[in-house]
């Protein structure tokens, strides 16, 4: 206790009295019956009565848009005359709404704001915890709007209010019920203060941070200091029903909450930052470690004497029962504040772990912990309860700050080039303290390792009767990935235990085996013994990595796991569980090369257990999975037991009545048909037959999460079933259009999507030879919808389209051509680059793969071909974009050119325009864009699409032949050359593109159609595609001859006067390109 004198600032032996500011409730400026009829409205709206409360709840929301309304609400919070519910009321408003209309110089004038600050600090001798507690946050909030700017006394007033308070009360000796409450009230919103601004990320709110930290973190330790000696003097058995010992734990507890808030976002900033800090820190730091330590000692010294106490003051199973209400809230506020100190060093320890763990005060805090852990497994059991000597959640941040020790320890050994900590210890030159060592001998590591399997990992009372009482939920909790192990005993306890095993092998590993082999042949159903081995099941699951070179997992299956499984004892379903979880494990992180045919009986085995809890048939479904996802799995070793395993999946689905548990089984199923693929073929109509009363299960419960998992389940079916999946339409045709239903579509959309590319890449027709119903022709409708409605989609939404097209696009067309490019033309304008791009694709898919009479007429009538025409003309969008508008005009001049010329003299006659000009304007882009273009396919298709209009031979494009149109031309054919003497091509075929060169694909390939049906038809459209397939020599040769022909005046004629004015040096190395000349 003198060691903590020391660090007090003693107060003056007298101080004046607390003094709140007092507020007296007046009308609102210019509305003087506004206050009376909210207080009205508000009485209403706590009324029991729904013909009153219903009215008052719609009215009270346009009430407070009122000039004022906030204000007055506050005042009738504020008056302590008005009935609790009423203010209840009052204030409720004002955290949801006013807070966040704070900024609003319409609701709130300046001086109403003025005067509501001041309204906040008269709550501070409020007798209703629940009306402080709502003002705190009202507080707090308009703190962190006007502190410090335009509330600057806020924290030297409540900071006055608290050393008036404290020093009254410490002068006097005495708990006055006032002040003791100011005291209380005011440190907490203090608190509340700190607690927010401690958030803050804007520079300016961290200097104000650093100033409030500058003029508290003295005064806050103080206070702690001094209440802490106050109540330690008062800590007495026969004292613990004194209310000024309660009163003065509580403000001790209070002040170093505020205290740690400061320490820990100080301890969070650079060392930079903290220039000046470092002493502070380091003795913050000593002290927090001291006072937690003598805390500890005299909590458990009382709580040892109350047991001892002649009747024993603390009564029922483990002594957690207190009969006498103000000992039990004593005590229950004692062992707070001893946590408290736990959670400050977690957070310290979370901040920053190296300054943590290289603390001085460190070891000798670890050392503490450590012990408190063995002396705690001395005892009967652990319990979570306030009066226990060891409460359950001290042990698991004792475990938690041991772990993060010593894990930071094994990477100090690595920088120090030994192995692991065991080496560490053993060099001369170890900066291990002594403490430290004595522990991490070898002697105390391999009874801490026996600890922590024989007393801290066995399953405890509570996870056993959560085990028979909610078992899905405790398998959910399991196997969820968050951090939830840091706040239980036994998740802990299982990562101490690595921490040991990976760094003390030479010791944990025989001991794990000693203890494995020890109980593998023990199969009594004697619940002790059971607990004991699923606890070193446990433990070897843990230990993977280490012990697979010790244990043989081929003897452990035949000899031991095989045994396991045919016991039929409920309560041997731990062990079985446990067997599931190494396997699975085992397999997964591939200790073993491949799963056998022993693994899938034993896993079989328990899938099909009845006689053991669902928690073991869920664990299998997972090991099953697991083992399924490895390198070495064999679908030939696996075949024998498919159809068991998927009717096991689908029962276990039928079993679980946790959605949770119902979405891990049929995930595992997903899985399963995904890997086993082709041999689901035989399967597979009857696991989609039972696709529609798991689909009801899962609208009963309103679940898109697991109707989601049922469409994957789908999509996998048809991907397993590949061109035969035409006989899974029944059931995938629905779940497509469920997918989309109104109230799950923003959940399932993209899952439906998947569903129906997968249909249609696996199809061969769009219908059978019938035509029967359901089939893929009835979703187009839906189709056409999405296209029109859902941008957020558009990129998956095109790639149907694209499968729609490439199966069967007259078909497609001539259902509803308007429809589809009416969708067309609705998005191209507001849609992104990417999806300009794939909208452009899918349509060249259109007019390569159905004949003109399809296409065209849609096209102009739906002013698609305008809308892209007059962008790209005026140059309205993005380069790219205008890019991705000039391939589909070239790809419509390359594939049928005729309907090209109709589309552009309708366009002329609609919008009054010369046909002369408006070729002219295009040919001017299509100059001045043409160098823009960088990829090979597409330089080559601007040019074929150039080629193409010079054979129509119209004289405003024949004009620009020997000009924009030759030097295109030559620009492509020489890049041409350079990449046949480049490649070493045939000479006898220069300027022949291979065919098998993917840059010069014009339809993607994408990788998730690779091995499907539409792989084969967009290959089969690439290899019919002239920029593909043509040479680009005698392709131009063929348009000019043809130009030449139908040019009036005949050859001759073309020659002299669109020919003859080139650049001799141009047309000479055109013609050689050509081979027109040698």
């Amino acid at each position: 206790m003198d060691t903590l004198l020391a660090h007090v600032n003693v107060s003056p032996g007298s101080a004046p009295p607390p003094q709140l500011p007092r507020f007296e409730p007046m009308e609102v400026s210019g509305t003087p019956d506004l206050q009376q009829h909210l207080y009205q409205v508000l009485s209403d709206a706590c009324s029991q009565d729904p013909a009153r409360m219903m009215p008052a709840a719609q009215q009270l929301p346009r009430l407070e848009k009122e000039p004022g309304a906030f204000h007055a609400i506050y005042q009738i919070g504020a008056e302590k005359s008005v009935p609790v519910p009423v203010r209840e009321m009052a204030m409720i408003r004002l955290k949801n709404e006013m807070t966040t209309h704070w900024r609003s110089r319409v609701l709130l004038t300046e001086h109403q704001k003025t005067e509501c600050r001041q309204l906040s600090l008269t709550f501070m001798d409020e007798p209703i915890d629940s009306i402080f507690n709502l003002n705190m946050i009202v507080l707090t909030k308009i703190a962190r709007f006007d502190y410090p700017a335009r509330w600057e006394n806020l924290v030297p007033n409540l900071l006055q209010l608290i050393r008036n308070s404290a020093s009254a009360r410490l002068a006097s000796g005495v708990a006055d019920p006032l002040n003791m409450l100011v005291l209380r009230r005011s440190l907490r919103a203090l608190h509340g203060v700190v607690k927010e601004f401690s958030t803050m990320k804007l520079p300016s709110q961290i200097k104000v941070m650093e100033e409030m930290e500058n003029t508290l973190f003295r005064p806050f330790m103080d206070l702690w200091i001094q209440y802490s000696l106050s109540f330690r003097a008062l800590l007495d058995p026969s004292n613990l029903a004194n209310p000024v010992l309660a009163h003065d734990l509580d403000i001790a507890h209070l002040a170093f909450k505020s205290y740690s808030k400061l320490f820990a976002w100080r301890w969070n900033r650079s060392a930079k930052q903290n220039t000046g800090w470092e002493d502070k820190l380091t003795e913050a730091m000593r002290i927090s470690v001291e006072q937690f330590q003598v805390l500890c000692n005299m909590r458990m010294q009382l709580i040892s004497a109350l047991n001892q106490t002649d009747p024993p003051l603390l009564s029922g199973p483990n002594g957690t029962i207190c009969n006498d209400p103000a000992m039990a809230a004593t005590l229950t506020l004692l062992t707070r504040h001893v946590m408290v100190f736990g959670k400050v060093f977690r957070r310290l320890c979370q901040l920053k772990r190296d300054a943590f763990v290289s603390h001085l005060s460190t070891p000798h805090l670890i050392t503490f912990y450590w012990n408190l852990v063995t002396n705690a497994t001395q005892l009967p059991t652990v319990i979570d309860s306030p009066f226990a000597l060891y409460p359950l959640r001290l042990l698991v941040q004792a475990l938690f700050l041991f772990r993060e020790f010593m894990q930071d320890w094994s990477l100090l050994a690595r920088r120090h080039k030994v192995e692991n900590l065991q080496e560490l210890l053993a060099s001369p030159d170890s900066p291990v303290s002594p403490d430290l060592r004595e522990i991490l001998g070898a002697g105390n590591v391999l009874r801490s390792i026996d600890l922590l399997i024989t007393q801290l990992i066995p399953l405890r009372p509570e996870d056993l009767h959560k085990w028979e009482s909610e078992p899905e939920e405790w398998f959910v909790a399991q196997e969820g990935e968050s951090e939830q192990w840091e706040y239980e005993l036994r998740g802990s306890a299982e990562r101490v235990l690595m921490i040991f095993v990976s760094n003390f092998a030479d010791v944990a590993k025989p001991e794990l085996l000693r203890m494995y082999q020890q109980v593998a042949g023990n199969h009594s159903v004697d619940l002790q013994a059971i607990l004991h081995k699923e606890s070193v099941y446990c433990a070897i699951n843990r230990s993977i990595h280490q012990m697979k070179e010790n244990l043989n997992f081929d003897e452990m299956l035949g000899n031991h796991f095989v045994a396991d499984v045919q016991v039929e004892d409920a309560a041997y379903s731990v062990v079985k569980r446990g067997i599931a979880v190494i396997i699975g494990k085992w397999v997964y992180e591939e200790a073993v090369p491949a799963p056998t045919e022993l693994v899938w009986q034993i896993l079989l085995r328990l899938l099909q257990d009845q006689s053991s809890s669902i928690i073991v048939r869920l664990s299998a479904a997972g090991a099953i999975r697991q083992c399924i996802d490895t390198v070495g799995f064999n679908k030939d070793v696996f075949a024998p037991y498919l159809r068991d395993i998927l009717a096991g999946l689908v029962n276990l689905f039928n079993e679980c009545e946790n959605m949770e548990s119902k979405r891990f089984a049929t995930k595992a199923l997903a899985f399963v048909i995904e890997c086993a693929d082709d041999l689901v073929m035989n399967y597979a109509k009857e696991l989609c037959d039972t696709i529609p009363s798991m689909w009801a299960s899962a609208d009963a419960e309103q679940n898109s999460l697991l109707k989601a998992d049922l469409i994957t389940i789908a999509t996998k079916l048809v991907g397993a079933t590949k061109s035969n999946s035409m006989y899974l339409w029944p059931i995938v045709i629905p779940l497509v259009q469920m997918g989309f239903q109104g109230g799950v579509a923003a959940q399932l959309d993209e899952d439906a999507l998947d569903l129906w590319i997968h249909a249609l890449r696996w199809t061969e027709s769009l219908t059978d030879a019938q035509g029967s119903s359901p089939n893929l022709m009835e979703l187009l409708p839906l189709l056409q919808n999405l296209l029109l409605n859902n941008l957020d989609l558009l990129g998956r939404v095109l790639h149907v389209v694209d499968g729609y097209l490439l199966i069967d696009a007259p078909r497609v067309l001539h259902a509803n051509s308007n429809g589809l490019v009416e969708g067309f033309n609705k998005v191209f304008k507001t849609a992104i680059q990417t999806n300009v791009r794939d909208l452009v694709a899918s349509v060249q898919i259109m007019i390569r793969s159905s004949p003109p009479d399809l296409w065209a007429g849609p096209l102009h009538t739906t002013g698609f071909f305008w809308n892209i025409l007059e962008d790209f003309l005026a140059s309205k969008a993005k380069a790219a974009i205008l890019n991705q508008y000039l391939f589909f005009i070239a790809r419509l001049t390359l594939v049928n050119t005729k309907a090209f010329m109709m589309l552009m003299e309708a366009a002329a006659n609609e919008h009054h325009m010369s046909l002369e000009q408006l070729y002219n304007d295009l040919l001017q882009q299509w100059w001045e864009k043409f160098d823009a273009v960088a990829e090979p396919n597409n330089r080559k298709l601007l040019v074929m699409g150039t080629a193409c209009l010079v054979a129509t031979a119209q004289p405003v494009v024949l004009k620009r032949l020997s000009g924009d149109i030759f030097d295109m031309w030559l620009s492509v054919l020489g890049e041409l050359e350079e990449a046949w003497k480049n490649d070493e091509l045939d000479a006898q075929h220069p300027l022949y593109i291979r065919e098998d060169s993917s840059e010069w694909a014009c339809v993607d390939l994408p990788l998730e159609s690779e091995g499907t049906l539409e792989q084969g038809r967009r290959e089969q459209l690439n290899a019919t595609d002239p920029v593909t397939t043509e040479r680009l020599g005698p392709f131009i040769k063929h348009q000019l001859d043809i130009a030449a022909q139908v040019c009036p005046g005949g050859p001759s004629e073309f020659q002299n006067t669109y020919i003859a004015g080139a650049n001799p040096l141009v047309t000479n190395q055109l013609y050689k390109y050509l081979g027109i000349i040698g």
